[in-house]
Order: structure tokens, then C-alpha cells, then sequence
């Protein structure tokens, strides 16, 4: 379970009682050997990471960070835990949880090129925060990490907001998503001055929603502020259209009903202006209960997967179905905005857990608003196959948008 409730609890520390703790390490200011500046040590009460209560405002600011080491780690590279400065769809700022990733030697001229990496579901407890794991949530994961980072690239690793610091994880929350996946990059870039000004982004399934929320523009923003080329592999999509369907029954694949509970739970981390109060019924708020604590790398369905009709009250309101249906959808659908290629959407035609019909539907979509969309369709694979097994795809998208220039087994393939 979280280490603390959720909704407005914080575990905080003061900037002065960072600059103790520093000074208690026997740190000082400057670079180290590996080219990386030194600062605040990180913290934690559980498996929530103690946040400072001084937050500025100032988008990417890196708020400590402290080198990891796993038993048998899976992937080959420096590998840091960070907290850094971002802000919420509300406007306030927030402290976020990620990791860095960093290849071992000499950078090229001009520095590691970034990927920014945005992860697949895991749940919504602190504990499942991919920087508290050695594979980064899942071995899939760590093999596609390590394959990224062999290939001359730096990564950078958010957990997202609410996910291992104080407060409800945020899921799949468009502008929550968005901003971490972003703002991540100049933290790290503060942290390791190695890092390239090139950056990208690549996110599977609830991360691959996030990975197209990054490419949304800004007012105000320049282009470089952009990533150079994204990658969207099984994105998250039709939030709002999903739950409708899932609570009348038409939706009966096990894991969903982790799904849309976490897409609640994630409403409900919001705030009461998204919510979707009094749509459960007892049975549904019992099942929400058991979820809070549930990672989807232990056993995902460690109790029986309910009737999704059970967990919603009958007969049912719909003046307030209609009203959660709208907020959902404008809450958590990838293509509220046009995405700004280039853009790869990736997935398997036989993916269960963000079928890929909904994915053509997203990729027409976002067509239809002019985006320089690329698709991908992998024939007889599922949600998690293509993420690896389309490595070399990947690579070459990105070397054609900047990137690392294909060598090795993909060079010939």
C-alpha cells in the first residue's frame, strides 16, 4: 500500500535542510569526475521520496539526485534517481520522481543525445514507481533501456507525478503526463552537463499517451523546445468512450478493470472538478480499494476479476454518466491536441489491452489534424512484443530525425 494517504499529504523537507544534508555528505559545489553537478542527496520515508516544501515555479529545475545501484542491475548504465520541478494541469508546481540513465565513455561531439522515456502502466501506489526497480517497472522494459542506452543514448526516465512522491498518482492525465515527460529533460541536462541539446521521446501504452502529449504545442514555446522525433508504441486512447463501454458490460478483458480503476483513482488524484463521485457502487469502491496497493509486475490480478456492471450503481444517472464520460475524455485522450511530428505509433495487431482498432481510430485522428504521422503494425503480436521486437524500426526512425546513426545488428537490417 502507499506509505502515506493520498489526495493532499506531503512528505516535505526544506531547501535549508537540503543544504545540511548536503553539507553533511562532505559534498561541495562543482563537478564531479563523470561530468555531473553535485546536489542534494534524495530521501525517503518509505517508498515515498521526500520532496522540498520550497517549490518556485521554474519548469525542470533539478531538486536532488542520487546514484543507484541494483544487484545483478539489468541495465549498462550510470544510473541516477532524481527529483526535479514540474507542474500539474492546475497549474501548481509539483515535485517528480524519475530516473537518468547515462551510456559508460566518452560522449560523441555535442553530447549524448536524450530519450525520454514515459512507461507503461504500473499502477498508482509509490511502491511502483519504476525508479524503486531494477528493471524499470518490467524486464521488457529494462531489455529495451539497456538497448537504447548501448546504442549511444542517454535516457531519462519520469515515474510521473503522484507516482513515488506525496500526493495521488495522476493517471493518465494529459497535462500532468505531458509536462513530466518534458520537464525531466532540462533537469537531467542541469545534473550532466554531457547531455546533447537533440532530445526525443518513446512511451508504451500510458506512456505512449504521454509521448504524444509532449509533441502538443505550447504558447510561447520555441521549436527546440520540441522533441526532434517521437515514438508512441500502443498509445493509450478513447478514456472516456472506454469507461462508458466497460461499465455497460461490452468489456470483459481481465486487466481492464485495473485499468479504468486506475483512470479513477487518477480523476479522482485530480482533484473533485474531474472526478467521478458517486458513479460506484459499494462493490466498486471495495475493488477501488484493493487496487490503491496493487502493482501490475507482482501478480496483476491478485484477487477475482469483478463484473464490471457489479461496480457501478443501477439504475444509473445518466445526466452524471454523461458529465464523467466528457470529463474523462477531456481528461486523458492523446489527441485533444494535434501531435507535432514526427510521430511513429507503433502496435500489435493482436493487442488485447489498448486494441489496436482504437489505435488506427487515434492515428486517423491525429491525420485528420495534420500531424506527420507514421504507422507501425506489427501482425500477430500483442500489447508488449512490439516494444522490443521493433528495436531496429525505432532506431532507424530515430537516426533519421537526428539521432544516432544505425550501427551493429540494426545497421544491416
Amino acid at each position: 500500500m502507499r506509505s502515506q494517504s493520498r489526495g493532499t499529504g506531503t512528505i516535505t523537507v526544506t531547501a535549508a535542510t537540503l543544504a545540511a544534508l548536503v553539507l553533511l555528505s562532505g559534498c561541495s559545489s562543482g563537478t564531479s569526475a563523470g561530468g555531473s553537478s553535485v546536489v542534494a542527496p534524495i530521501e525517503s520515508v518509505g517508498d515515498t521520496y521526500v520532496v522540498p516544501s520550497d517549490l518556485k515555479g521554474e519548469r525542470g529545475r533539478l531538486l536532488g539526485a542520487k546514484a543507484v545501484e541494483f544487484g545483478g542491475d539489468q541495465i549498462g548504465a550510470e544510473r541516477r534517481t532524481i527529483l526535479y520541478e514540474s507542474r500539474n494541469s492546475h497549474g501548481a508546481p509539483v515535485a517528480v520522481s524519475g530516473t537518468v540513465l547515462i551510456p559508460k565513455g566518452n560522449p560523441p561531439e555535442g553530447g549524448w543525445p536524450v530519450v525520454s522515456w514515459a512507461h507503461g502502466t504500473v499502477g498508482v501506489a509509490d511502491r511502483c514507481a519504476p525508479s524503486h526497480r531494477p528493471d524499470m517497472g518490467y524486464p521488457s522494459y529494462a531489455q529495451y533501456l539497456n538497448g537504447l542506452v548501448q546504442s549511444g543514448y542517454a535516457v531519462v526516465a519520469t515515474d510521473y507525478i503522484g507516482l513515488g512522491t506525496p500526493g495521488g498518482h495522476t493517471y493518465m492525465n494529459a497535462v500532468d503526463q505531458k509536462n513530466a515527460v518534458e520537464d525531466i529533460v532540462p533537469a537531467a541536462r542541469a545534473l550532466d552537463p554531457r547531455l546533447s541539446q537533440k532530445w526525443f521521446v518513446s512511451g508504451h501504452s500510458q506512456g505512449g499517451a504521454a509521448a504524444l502529449e509532449a509533441t502538443w504545442s505550447e504558447d510561447g514555446a520555441s521549436i527546440a523546445d520540441r522533441p526532434a522525433a517521437t515514438i508512441a508504441l500502443a498509445p493509450g486512447n478513447n478514456l472516456g468512450p472506454g469507461l462508458e463501454r466497460f461499465a455497460a458490460g461490452g468489456d470483459t478483458h481481465p486487466v481492464r478493470a485495473l485499468y479504468f480503476m486506475y483512470g479513477i483513482l487518477g480523476m479522482e488524484a485530480t482533484g473533485p472538478d474531474i472526478g467521478v463521485d458517486g458513479l460506484l457502487s459499494g462493490a466498486g469502491e471495495h475493488f477501488k480499494q484493493q487496487v490503491s496497493g496493487t502493482c501490475l509486475f507482482d501478480d496483476p490480478m491478485p484477487f477475482s476479476s469483478p463484473d464490471p456492471q457489479s461496480l457501478f450503481k443501477t439504475p444509473r444517472d445518466a445526466g452524471a454518466w454523461d458529465a464523467a464520460i466528457r470529463r474523462a475524455s477531456e481528461y486523458g485522450n492523446p489527441d485533444q491536441k494535434p501531435a507535432n511530428g514526427p510521430v511513429l505509433v507503433i502496435t500489435g495487431s493482436d493487442d488485447l489491452d489498448v486494441p489496436a482498432a482504437g489505435t488506427h481510430a487515434l492515428v486517423a485522428t491525429l491525420r485528420s489534424q495534420h500531424g506527420d504521422i507514421e504507422e507501425l503494425v506489427v501482425p500477430g503480436e500483442d500489447h508488449e512484443q512490439p516494444v522490443n521486437s521493433t528495436f531496429c524500426s525505432q532506431l532507424r526512425f530515430l537516426a533519421g530525425h537526428g539521432g544516432v546513426k544505425l550501427s551493429g545488428p540494426c545497421a544491416g537490417s
